[in-house]
């Protein structure tokens, strides 16, 4: 898999970008559970690059886990570096640059293993990649974040969902998912945002939640699910409306960036397809909940846009059971980890971080 800067434009504002194989974005990669993953990365940037598969437990192939600087010796602009592993888990992860902001730009994309003894019954499945986008490159980002006195990280300009975002258009693209009439289709969601919690839901429909972060959950049932950075779940969806357009929303918490982003919602398509039926254009329109039931780690969230007198009844993750339970390890020894922040002269005083001092 070649790295290559190349043209990208989806929310239509369009900037320079990383992609992969010259494509924006970055390609998913579908194995089974049992399969040794070998991807090799060709370096076509200008800068040293790594690439992390995140949530693998690398138990017996740590130098494979990509963290540049800490498991491997970054690859050069112009090498190349093969990884390749046995994941242990089924479920849904994703990868992305371990160097710098890297992946901010571009290099990401999601990792799907596959479970052949899978408990849950579905006909179809995709995809939704949910990240914050930036109109400028964080290579003018970042100088100016780590020279910043108060901390506060840069404000996203919009939100997509699977590559495909709404900014300051008046004809604007649209993503979509298909599925047949009367089916079940089980949607994994990633979010690979930089920074932005991001709620994603579908308008009349419950998302019913059978995996969290690689782990296989009993069924439970919500109306939004709302993930932090780097979370994925899985969720069973019934398509048991008429067929027609409906809105999937992918709405980021605005209340976390010093200042509000611009944009705060994406919209992508649920299309349900009959036989023989033609599929209106025109999305259908579905009263907004007024106690919708939110999955979400925080019990404070934000006024939804689509409905702003809403009062959503909040689940913790914590009411999600694993299918398997795993007991929690014995404790042998303890270790103190103190985080500290200070200006740093290497680096022209711009503010770090310290673990342990370090």
């Amino acid at each position: 898999m070649s790295l290559d800067i190349v043209q990208a434009c989806p929310d239509t504002f369009c900037r320079q970008a990383i992609g992969c194989n010259q494509v924006f974005p970055c390609p998913p990669i579908y194995m089974n559970l049992g399969d040794t993953l070998s991807v090799t990365i060709i370096n076509n940037l200008a800068e040293r690059t790594s690439v992390h598969w995140h949530g693998i437990v690398q138990t017996d192939s740590v130098e494979m886990d990509g963290a540049g600087i800490l498991t491997q010796c970054e690859i050069l602009p112009g090498g190349s570096f093969t990884y390749t592993f046995t994941p242990p888990d089924s479920g849904t992860y994703w990868y992305h640059s371990h160097s710098s902001t890297q992946y901010i730009d571009g290099l990401r994309g999601s990792l799907v293993i596959f479970n052949p003894a899978n408990p849950f019954t579905y006909q179809y499945q995709s995809l939704v990649e949910l990240y914050d986008w930036y109109h400028l490159p964080t290579s003018i980002l970042l100088p100016e974040y780590l020279a910043s006195l108060t901390g506060d990280e840069p404000v996203p300009d919009s939100v997509l969902l699977n590559a495909v975002g709404q900014s300051g258009c008046t004809v604007c693209p649209y993503s979509e998912i298909q599925v047949p009439h009367n089916s079940v289709i089980r949607l994994r969601l990633v979010n690979s945002a930089a920074m932005a919690i991001i709620s994603f839901s579908i308008d009349g429909f419950q998302l019913t939640v059978i995996e969290v972060d690689g782990i296989e959950v009993v069924p439970t049932t919500f109306d939004v699910v709302r993930l932090n950075a780097a979370q994925r779940y899985s969720v069973l969806v019934t398509a048991n409306k008429d067929p027609g357009v409906y809105l999937m929303r992918a709405e980021m918490d605005p209340t976390i960036f010093a200042t509000p982003p611009p944009v705060t919602l994406a919209l992508g398509h649920f299309v349900i397809v009959g036989e023989g039926t033609v599929v209106p254009q025109a999305p259908v329109i579905t009263p907004p909940l007024l106690n919708p039931i939110v999955l979400s780690a925080n019990f404070n969230i934000p006024p939804a846009i689509t409905n702003p007198n809403a009062i959503p009844f909040v689940e913790s993750p914590t009411v999600l059971t694993p299918l398997v339970p795993i007991p929690v390890p014995q404790r042998t020894t303890t270790y103190p980890v103190v985080l500290s922040f200070a200006p740093l002269l290497a680096r022209q005083n711009a503010n770090a971080g310290f673990l342990n001092g370090i």
